[in-house]
């Protein structure tokens, strides 16, 4: 796993509370400031383009090694295994990335991370290397960007887990 990049976790107990909200705030709010951001998806569904009969599927299927779906915005690439651990992800993307925001990957322990609770506005547990943690809403983006910021723009290498 690339260690030279922070990795931050957007994670909660419950669903329904806005992780995807915070993450895809997140991600504008950092590239508005500069930051390339990279992002992971933790899901229990089968891959998009891996629908049972889609060509994909069939290659797979029929024994490929890996399977790569080539469309008109983007790369997608599937390799059989078992679920694939957070530092398969995290390698996977972080060409080019300043910092990787993973959502889901509860019990991961990898990385910053930012826990939500209740309902939206949920509030946000923020656990950043080397800062003080702090609480405030999912909806304070801007604070929340500005942490993360300040993290990527620090150098921080090797963030620690939690």
């Amino acid at each position: 796993m690339n260690d030279s990049i922070p990795v931050v976790r957007v994670i909660s107990a419950a669903q329904h509370v806005g992780k995807t909200t915070l993450v895809t705030r997140l991600i504008e709010a950092l590239s508005a400031r500069g930051v390339r951001v990279a992002a992971v998806k933790h899901s229990h569904h089968p891959l998009p383009a891996d629908r049972e009969g889609s060509d994909t599927a069939r290659m797979a299927t029929a024994g490929a090694t890996a399977v790569a779906f080539c469309g008109p915005d983007g790369l997608l690439v599937r390799r059989p295994s078992e679920r694939p651990p957070i530092e398969a992800a995290i390698e996977a993307v972080t060409d080019g990335a300043d910092i990787v925001i993973a959502e889901g990957f509860r019990d991961a322990s990898v990385g910053a991370t930012i826990r939500l609770t209740g309902r939206p506005p949920a509030e946000a547990l923020v656990e950043l290397p080397g800062r003080a943690s702090f609480v405030t809403t999912a909806d304070d983006v801007d604070r929340i960007a500005d942490g993360l910021a300040e993290l990527v723009h620090a150098g921080a290498v090797g963030v620690p887990a939690d």
